[in-house]
C-alpha cells in the first residue's frame, strides 16, 4: 500500500492580547488556494485545559452580529479534547472555501487583535472575528456570527498543499476486496482496479477478479484545484473451475477452452480411445457415428479441475426441396440426401409448421417468403432455406365521413401494399389507407383512391359534397363620424346587418354606420351561404357625441325651475346647495328652504361613464333679505389672481365678523374663512389650484354678495 505522508504547516498565529472566559469565539477566512487542514490546537498561551475545536465551512460569508446563521456544514468538532499539543486532522479544502474555525482550552478564549493577516500557501489572508453565543465545551457549532472589527481567537491551523490521503483494501472473498478512501467524500473519487476493467467512479467501491494475479490498485481523488493519485497493491488466489464448449461438424468437432481463473495446462481425453490432447482448444476428427463422453482437466499453480460433457457425431444429411407456384398455393417436393426419417418445414409466414415429406401451402398475403426445410436422419439433420414471390390480385374500397370541411377516409382492401388518395381539389397525393383531409371551399369534389401491391392496381372513386357551415362573426372601431364594421365571419357568401337603432337592414360585407345620437345599441349580423346561416350580435356603447351640461334657472321667491340645457347626456344629478337636497331629473323644480345666495351645480353623465359638472349662483330672495344685502359692497381685487388677493366687504355703519367660501367648479367647497366688514381681508393661493371658483360671502346665515374668482 502507498500512501502520501502528511506535513504539517504552520499558519503562524498573531500574538495574545488579551483573554475571555465567556462564551466561544474564533475566526473565518477564505481559502486562497487547495490545501489539506493536517493539524489544530488551540495554544496554551491562556489555559493548558482540555481542548474543544469546531471547523465549520460556510454556504455564504456569515452575517453581521445580532443576526446569526446556520448555513454551514460541520467539517470537525472535538469537545472538551484531553490531547495536549497538535490534533491531527484530514479535511480538504478548496479554493475560494469560506472556513470558519472556534476553539477554547476549557472555557477560556486566546485573544489577538483582529482582523489579522496571516500566509497560507504563500498568499496573504485575513481572519475575521467569528463567534457563537454558547460555550463550545458542551454545544455543537450552531448561529453563529461575524463582525466588522474585533479581537479573534487564536486557533493554531497546520497544512499539507496535497490531497492527503489513504487507501485501503479488504477482502470480502477469494476473488473480491472493497476498497475505502480517507479523502473527503465531496469530492469526485475514481478507482482502477488494475485488470483493464472500467474506471468505477465511487467512494468505497467493492470488485471481483476473474484471475489470479497481484494487481495495482489507484485512486484518483480530484477537486477544483487537480487530481491525486494514491495507489495499492491486491493479490488474488482465483480457483481454476474447468469448462468447455463444443461445435460438431461433420465428423469432426472443435472444443473451446472455457475454464476459469487463466488455466496453464490442459488435457483433454475425447474418450474414443485416441491420444490425449495437452493443446488449449484442440479439434477432433471421429471415426465413426456415436456419443462420446470427452473430459478436461485444466489446472493453474493453484489448483485443477475437471469437467465431462458428451458430444454426438454423425454422417451428414444433405437437405433439398424444389417448389411449383400456382396463385397463392405452391407445392414443395423434398430432393433431400440420404435416408431422411423426419422433415420439418417452415413456410416463413407464420403459419404452423409442416412435419410431411412434400407439402402443399397456400400464402393468404402478397410478399417474398423464406421457406426453410429441416431434414432429419437417425443421427443427422439439415437445413435449406430458399425464397418465393407471392402475387396476389388486388381489391379495393372506400368510406368518407364529412364533419364541415374535414373528412376522414377509410380504405379497406386485399392484397395492397401501398395506397393513394386524390382528394379532387388539386391539393397534394396523400399516401395513406386511411386518410383525412381539409377542404377550403365548398363544393362537389370527386376523389380517388388507388391500391396497389408489387403486381396489381386498382383504382375507386367517388364524389362528395362540401358544405362548411358559416360562423357569424364581426369586429368595429370608431371612425371619425362613424362606427366602421368589420366583417371576420367563416365561409360566409352574404351578409345582413341590424345595427339596432331601427335603420335600414345593409347587405354589404364591411360597413360603416352612423347613430343619430349616444346610446347602448344590440348590432347582429346574420352571415350566409348556399347551406347554412349563422348570427352573431353584440352590444356597443356609442359616444360619438360630445357631453356638455347647462341650465337656465327661472323662479320667484323660494320657488325655482331649472330648464336642462345639456348635449349628449342620459343621465343628470342636481345639487341646490339647500341643506343637501339634490335630484336627477332632467329638469326639476325646486323650493329652497331659505333665502340667500345658492351655488346650484348639475352634473351631467353621458351612456359611456363620462360626466361633466356645471355650476351658477341661484339668488333667493324673500321679505326682508334684500335691505342687508343692498347695504354690503364687494371689492376682490386683482381678478384673475396669481398668487394673492384682496377683499374688501364694506357695509356703512355695520360691523362685525362675516364667513367666506369658495366652491370649485364640481360644487364642492374648497376653502372657508373669516373676515371683518370693513376690514381688507387678504386671500391668499395656497393649494387653488388653476381654475375658476364661485366666492359667497355670509353672516348669521345671510348672503351679503358673492361673484367669481380666477386663479391663473
Amino acid at each position: 500500500m502507498v500512501v502520501f505522508a502528511q506535513t504539517q504547516i504552520p499558519v503562524v498565529m498573531p500574538a495574545q492580547s488579551s483573554t475571555f472566559s465567556s462564551n466561544v469565539r474564533g475566526y473565518y477566512f477564505t481559502a486562497p488556494s487547495c490545501i489539506t487542514l493536517t493539524g489544530v490546537e488551540v495554544p496554551t498561551t491562556a489555559s493548558t485545559g482540555a481542548q474543544s475545536i469546531a471547523i465549520v465551512r460556510f454556504a455564504a460569508i456569515p452575517p453581521i452580529f445580532s443576526a446569526t446563521t446556520n448555513n454551514f456544514s460541520v467539517l470537525y468538532l472535538t469537545q472538551n479534547n484531553p490531547a495536549s499539543g497538535i490534533i491531527p486532522v484530514n479535511i480538504q479544502i478548496e479554493q475560494g472555501d469560506i472556513i470558519g474555525v472556534l476553539g477554547q482550552r476549557a472555557t477560556v478564549n486566546s485573544y489577538a487583535t483582529g482582523p489579522a493577516t496571516v500566509t497560507i500557501d504563500g498568499f496573504p489572508v485575513t481572519l475575521n472575528r467569528l463567534g457563537m453565543q454558547f460555550q463550545l465545551t458542551t454545544t455543537a457549532p450552531q448561529q453563529l456570527w461575524t463582525e466588522s472589527s474585533g479581537s479573534i481567537s487564536r486557533v493554531n491551523l497546520y497544512y499539507d498543499t496535497l490531497i492527503t490521503n489513504t487507501v485501503s483494501a479488504t477482502q470480502q472473498a477469494f476473488d473480491t476486496y472493497s476498497f475505502a478512501s480517507t479523502a473527503d467524500t465531496s469530492f469526485q473519487i475514481s478507482w482502477n482496479f488494475g485488470d483493464n476493467s472500467p474506471v468505477v467512479i465511487a467512494d468505497t467501491p467493492t470488485h471481483q477478479y476473474s484471475s489470479t494475479g497481484t494487481y495495482n490498485v489507484c485512486c484518483y481523488i480530484t477537486n477544483n484545484c487537480g487530481t491525486d493519485t494514491i495507489c495499492t497493491t491486491v493479490s488474488v488466489c482465483v480457483n481454476s473451475v474447468s469448462n468447455f464448449s463444443s461445435s460438431v461438424n461433420n465428423a469432426t468437432v472443435s472444443f473451446t477452452d472455457q475454464t476459469t481463473s487463466s488455466p496453464v495446462s490442459w488435457i483433454w481425453d475425447f474418450g474414443d480411445g485416441s491420444p490425449l490432447s495437452p493443446l488449449q482448444n484442440p479439434s477432433h476428427t471421429y471415426s465413426q457415428s456415436g456419443t462420446y463422453t470427452v473430459c478436461l482437466v485444466s489446472g493453474n499453480s493453484c489448483s485443477s479441475d475437471t469437467f465431462c460433457s458428451q458430444v454426438t457425431v454423425c454422417l451428414p444429411t444433405i437437405a433439398g426441396f424444389t417448389s411449383l407456384a400456382s396463385g397463392g398455393t405452391i407445392q414443395f417436393t423434398d430432393t433431400s440426401q440420404s435416408e431422411v426419417t423426419s422433415w420439418i418445414w417452415d413456410f416463413g409466414d407464420g403459419s404452423p409448421i409442416d412435419l410431411t415429406a412434400s407439402p402443399s401451402h397456400t400464402y393468404n398475403a402478397n410478399g417474398t417468403y423464406t421457406v426453410c426445410l429441416i431434414a432429419s436422419s437417425l443421427c443427422s439433420a439439415d437445413t435449406v432455406c430458399s425464397t418465393v414471390t407471392i402475387c396476389l390480385p388486388v381489391s379495393a374500397s372506400f368510406t368518407s365521413l364529412v364533419n364541415g370541411g374535414t373528412v376522414s377516409f377509410t380504405g379497406t382492401s386485399s392484397n395492397a401494399t401501398t395506397w393513394i388518395y386524390d382528394y379532387g381539389d388539386g391539393s397534394p397525393l396523400d399516401s395513406v389507407q386511411n386518410g383525412q383531409h381539409t377542404y377550403t371551399a365548398n363544393g362537389d369534389y370527386v376523389v380517388c383512391f388507388t391500391a396497389t401491391s408489387g403486381c396489381s392496381t386498382v383504382v375507386v372513386c367517388d364524389t362528395i359534397t362540401i358544405c362548411m357551415p358559416v360562423v357569424a362573426n364581426f369586429s368595429w372601431v370608431e371612425g371619425s363620424a362613424s362606427l366602421l364594421f368589420s366583417d371576420s365571419s367563416l365561409n360566409a357568401t352574404s351578409w345582413s346587418w341590424d345595427f339596432g337603432d331601427a335603420s335600414p337592414t345593409d347587405t354589404t360585407q364591411n360597413t360603416a354606420h352612423f347613430y343619430q345620437q349616444n346610446g347602448i345599441y344590440t348590432v347582429c349580423l346574420i352571415a350566409s351561404n348556399a347551406c347554412s346561416s349563422d348570427t352573431f350580435c353584440t352590444t356597443i356603447t356609442n359616444c360619438i357625441f360630445p357631453l356638455s351640461a347647462g341650465f337656465t334657472p327661472v323662479g320667484t321667491g323660494l320657488n325655482y325651475t331649472f330648464t336642462n340645457n345639456s348635449q349628449g347626456a342620459a343621465s343628470y344629478f342636481w345639487d341646490f346647495d339647500d341643506n343637501g337636497a339634490t335630484s336627477v331629473n332632467a329638469s326639476p323644480s325646486h323650493t329652497f328652504s331659505f333665502s340667500g345666495q345658492h351655488i346650484v351645480c348639475l352634473t351631467a353623465y353621458n351612456v359611456c361613464g363620462d360626466s361633466i359638472t356645471t355650476c351658477d349662483t341661484v339668488l333667493v330672495i324673500v321679505a326682508g333679505f334684500g335691505e342687508l344685502q343692498q347695504g354690503a359692497t364687494l371689492s376682490l381685487f386683482p381678478n384673475p389672481m396669481s398668487e394673492n388677493a384682496m377683499l374688501l366687504v364694506s357695509m356703512e355703519g355695520h360691523h362685525g365678523m362675516y364667513s367666506l367660501e369658495l366652491v370649485d367648479v364640481s360644487g364642492k367647497v374648497v376653502r372657508t374663512e373669516t373676515g371683518m366688514v370693513n376690514e381688507v381681508h387678504p386671500i391668499g393661493r395656497g393649494n387653488l389650484a388653476t381654475g375658476i371658483y364661485a366666492y359667497r360671502v355670509m353672516q348669521n346665515g345671510v348672503t351679503l354678495g358673492s361673484g367669481k374668482l380666477i386663479v391663473e
